[in-house]
């Protein structure tokens, strides 16, 4: 193995777990959102009528 393929291989490696880490909390982040916006609305519903 030469140091330049370990490192390219080692960059791959990392910029997939950066990617996947940030897919990750978007999901988190939208379902949270989703989760208060449900409860917001569910709470507005009886007074708006």
């Amino acid at each position: 193995f030469t140091p330049r393929n370990y490192d390219e291989t080692g960059r791959t490696i990392s910029t997939a777990v950066i990617i996947v880490i940030v897919i990750a909390s978007c999901v988190v982040i939208f379902m949270v959102l989703m989760i208060l916006w449900l409860k917001f609305r569910r709470g507005k519903d009886p007074l708006h009528e």
